[in-house]
């Protein structure tokens, strides 16, 4: 595998992991900008309410984290709980973001309790905390997870979570950068509208129905108060539809005035309902309040449970209108829906205190008598205000139940249908009077569409609309139909609210502080890589080289001991049938079929050609060579019988040469080897100094092996070839007397040089002039045949590697039998 396969891998690799640490399906975005909700902030009647907060500048944490400090708390509506929003604002968290699902009927129904309860006790307290409430989307989502998994990993070791932080980990920086200040809203207008269905007859008492069509929660934005108080407004209306056919008629036309009302700012001390009672007896000149009102019946969270509580300031005497109605209530129910629990809840009004719970103890401090019906029982519960109030939360079934007992015990009450002897199950709204599914479900589809918070009713368009068109509902189906608009007093209000209570905010993507460092140091490190091969760059670069080389040469090691075997096998088959000799040594015996041991190489590891690329290997000093006279190869093997590189586990034996009509292997042009009694040929190019008597330097006899006689020397045996069918055999091995390739060699024989220099060897005699020494050793000549002949294998360089003659163990080719090249 080549560098640049490893890189790609690496690349591949790297690639890889980061999909796995951020694979999702969500696309990687840095930044995401959304609408938070603020939480409520108002003051009533001296009391601030909610928090103050509004700027974040932080980074998310889970709610598990143990430091919240300066964080921004992260929660899902199942972690919302009093325990850990007290201990986030007790370590100073810098904000806490509740993610709302979009199904809130997905989220089981303690879950809903729960939260609900936590909600209510926010609410009553003021906090310097920014807590916002946003619905949950797959962003929102997906930070939930990672801020929740790097809670989870703060159980590990310390190493984990050092290196995860460094590396892997994803930090999200929640910003708020509204840098404009909180004002307060004073001019907040409320508006109630009123309408009448007048009886027979002249002053005629008046039976007052109302309810307050407002909502709360913890965010104004995302309070759609579908129990509370939806499903009063939506029996309200419904009993108006209902009771109008009744008046429609002068013959059903009740003794009774029926006066609807409906209230704004009821979550807010029941301002609208205490304004309204005002302009009536007090402002009013004439006003049905005025003259003589029978009970007001107030309608709130009247969509879940078999529980129908009457809340009265004091019991109802006996024989007065309100006693009267509460019994008939108890026998319709028991009547007709004997599972339904009825109860009556007596709670005095605290004068001392500045609010009251329910609505009908605005007209009791007026000495109107009321009482609110509700399936709630305590006027604090959490059901009464929470953003988790929506329309999955309402059972149309009860809430249509509610409405006929309603109905029916006010119409035995107006008509007086006990005293006449009717049966107690008797059903007046049934076939076209009764109550319409499709009506009620369109109108809590309606009012639930938009958030109707009391500080955003007169503000923002749909708001406005949702007004008027419960306006327009009253024109319908009532008469005397007006509409109060209420202005505080800007010196001195009743309620005091705040803006900003939906900011945009910015989610960015960052890594934290220890990646950072982590970064830093990467960066550092690959500098000073960079540096160190900038200024070793020759270093550098020998060492890749050398690593590249010794790969390159090990590839070729099997190749290369394949070559030398078989030139070995080629040259010892040559020299046999040549009629070579060998020196046997006095010590060993040369078996029969044994080889001369003979040094084979190649070309290019060795030696490059003539005028080629810079020697592999340094030149020695001439003084180097002077001093240690060592033997180097002569010519090479022929690249005409170099064996391919090839395996060579896969060919046990190798094949014969085949006969192709060129010569197995080159005639030995020359031969070169060193000695303390040496010859120089001859040259016939250089007559001048042939026949010149050289002075050799003395030489210490008892280091000279002598020459070993002819008796001595054994002729080389030609080896068995391998026998086997199909094997086509070189002519030289086929007759080795026929050796047809001696033509090509030099003009003058290869014989009279060995018997010229065998002779010389033998008969020279030495000297002791140092000069004719020094002259003859200045260097060792190499001899090449220069011919251009393609048929002259004797161009390349020897194979031969002569050692030091008649060295103990090694079998050298005898000097008198070896020719040397005159060229």
């Amino acid at each position: 595998m080549s560098l640049k396969d490893l890189c790609v891998g690496a690349v591949l690799l790297l690639l890889l992991r980061v999909q796995c640490l951020h694979g999702s399906a969500l696309p990687a975005v840095s930044s995401y900008e959304f609408t938070a909700y603020r939480m409520q902030q108002y003051n009533l009647a001296q009391q601030t309410h909610g928090c103050r907060g509004a700027i974040v500048v932080a980074e998310a944490r889970s709610a598990e984290e143990p430091v919240l400090t300066r964080r921004c708390v992260i929660m899902k509506v199942p972690d919302f709980t009093t325990e850990k929003y007290l201990e986030a604002r007790r370590q100073n968290a810098a904000a806490i973001l509740i993610l709302l699902p979009r199904n809130i009927s997905s989220i089981p129904h303690d879950i809903v309790q729960s939260f609900m309860v936590s909600e209510s006790e926010t609410l009553l307290k003021e906090t310097l905390t920014p807590v916002y409430v946003v619905p949950e989307d797959e962003q929102l989502l997906y930070m939930y997870e990672e801020v929740k998994q790097a809670a989870a990993s703060r159980t590990s070791s310390i190493f984990i979570r050092v290196l995860r932080s460094m590396i892997t980990a994803t930090a999200f920086q929640i910003l708020v950068s509204n840098n404009a200040p909180i004002k307060a809203v004073t001019d907040t207008s409320v508006a109630t509208l009123e309408g009448v269905l007048p009886g027979a007859g002249d002053d005629v008492p008046t039976i007052v129905i109302t309810a307050h069509y407002d909502s709360y929660g913890l965010a104004p934005w995302l309070a759609y108060g579908a129990d509370s108080n939806g499903s009063g407004v939506t029996i309200l209306l419904e009993l108006a539809r209902l009771f109008q056919r009744l008046y429609s008629s002068p013959s059903t036309r009740p003794p009774y005035n029926l006066m609807f009302s409906l209230t704004g700012g009821g979550k807010y001390n029941f301002l609208g309902t205490k304004r309204w009672i005002e302009e009536n007896l007090d402002h009013a000149e004439s006003s049905l309040l005025h003259d003589n009102v029978a009970f007001v019946l107030c309608l709130d969270s009247l969509a879940n449970a078999d529980e129908l509580y009457m809340h009265v300031s004091r019991p109802p005497k006996a024989e007065t209108p309100m006693h009267s109605f509460m019994q008939l209530l108890e026998e319709v129910v028991s009547s007709r829906f004997p599972w339904v629990t009825v109860g009556l809840v007596h709670k005095k009004i605290n004068l001392v205190e500045s609010t009251v719970a329910w609505e009908h103890e605005r007209y009791s401090l007026r000495r109107i008598p009321g009482f609110t019906l509700s399936h709630l029982e305590d006027p604090k519960s959490e059901l009464r205000g929470s953003i988790l109030d929506t329309i999955s939360q309402v059972d149309f079934r009860k809430m249509k139940r509610n409405g006929i007992i309603i109905a029916e015990a006010l119409a035995q009450y107006m008509y007086n249908l006990s005293d006449k002897g009717s049966p107690k199950d008797m059903q007046i709204f049934k076939g076209q009077m009764d109550f319409q599914d499709s009506r009620m479900s369109s109108l809590m589809s309606f009012l639930t569409s938009v958030p109707r918070a009391t500080q955003l009713l007169d503000k923002e368009p749909s708001h406005i609309l949702l007004v008027n068109s419960l306006e327009h509902e009253f024109k319908r189906y009532l008469q005397q139909v007006h509409r109060h608009n209420f202005r505080q007093d800007k010196r001195d209000p009743d309620i005091t609210f705040f803006d900003q209570m939906d900011q945009p905010v910015v989610m960015y993507r960052v890594k934290p502080a220890a990646f950072d460092l982590f970064l830093g140091g990467c960066i550092a490190a690959y500098l000073g890589i960079v540096y160190y091969a900038i200024q070793n760059l020759g270093r550098v670069y020998t060492k890749l080289k050398a690593a590249l080389k010794s790969k390159h040469q090990s590839d070729k090691t099997g190749s290369v001991s394949t070559t030398r075997r078989s030139a070995a096998r080629s040259c010892a088959s040559v020299f046999e049938i040549s009629g070579g000799w060998l020196v046997r040594d006095p010590g060993r015996e040369v078996g029969h079929g044994q080889c001369p041991q003979l040094y084979i190489t190649v070309y290019k590891e060795q030696f490059a050609s003539p005028g080629g690329a810079k020697r592999a290997q340094l030149r020695p000093t001439s003084a180097h060579r002077r001093n240690n006279p060592q033997p180097r190869p002569d010519f090479l093997f022929p690249q005409s019988l170099q064996p391919s590189y090839k395996l060579t586990h896969t060919q046990p034996h190798p094949s014969p040469p085949v006969d192709d009509g060129r010569p197995l292997f080159p005639p030995v042009r020359h031969l070169s080897f060193h000695s303390p009694v040496t010859t120089r040929p001859d040259n016939h190019l250089k007559t001048a100094e042939a026949g010149k008597q050289l002075h050799m330097p003395p030489v210490n006899p008892a280091a000279v092996q002598a020459v070993p006689s002819a008796d001595s020397l054994w002729k080389l045996q030609p080896a068995e070839p391998p026998a086997g069918p199909g094997i086509q055999l070189h002519a030289a091995l086929r007759n080795p007397q026929r050796v047809g390739y001696q033509s090509n060699l030099h003009p003058l024989s290869a014989q009279q040089p060995r018997q010229r220099g065998g002779a010389q060897l033998r008969t020279r005699p030495q000297t002791s002039e140092p000069a004719a020494a020094q002259h003859h050793f200045q260097r060792t000549r190499y001899y090449r045949s220069h011919s251009n002949n393609p048929l002259d294998h004797g161009g390349c360089y020897s194979c031969f590697q002569v050692v030091k003659p008649y060295q103990a163990g090694h079998y050298t080719i005898h000097p008198e039998f070896v020719s040397e090249s005159l060229s």
